[in-house]
């Protein structure tokens, strides 16, 4: 385990950080054009924009994974014994059900 710590309020700060990114580049992922109409420039700025397409992509995917991931932890570093117990509770009633 690692001596790393931080308050949980903090860590979903960053967790908003990183959603806000991830919103912002799909939101831009969604502006993308299909196609280029530009004349004898299309090729060149149809090259362009893919070129901006890929990084805006893979913003997205680390923000949101990491906004995901940041905020799982904050979560669970706020649950108490007693919200542990109670979920653990939950799924042995689940199981007993589908007995």
């Amino acid at each position: 385990m690692t001596q790393i710590s931080m308050d949980p309020q903090v860590m979903k700060k960053h967790a908003e950080a990183h959603e806000l990114v991830a919103e912002e580049a799909k939101k831009a992922l969604s502006k993308t054009p299909r196609s280029i109409d530009a004349g004898l420039g299309s090729d060149a700025v149809a090259t362009i924009v893919a070129k901006l397409v890929d990084p805006v992509d893979a913003a997205y995917r680390v923000h949101g994974t990491l906004g995901a991931l940041v905020r799982g932890i904050a979560n669970d570093a706020t649950k108490t014994e007693e919200d542990v117990s109670a979920s653990i509770s939950r799924l042995a009633d689940e199981v007993e059900d589908d007995k």
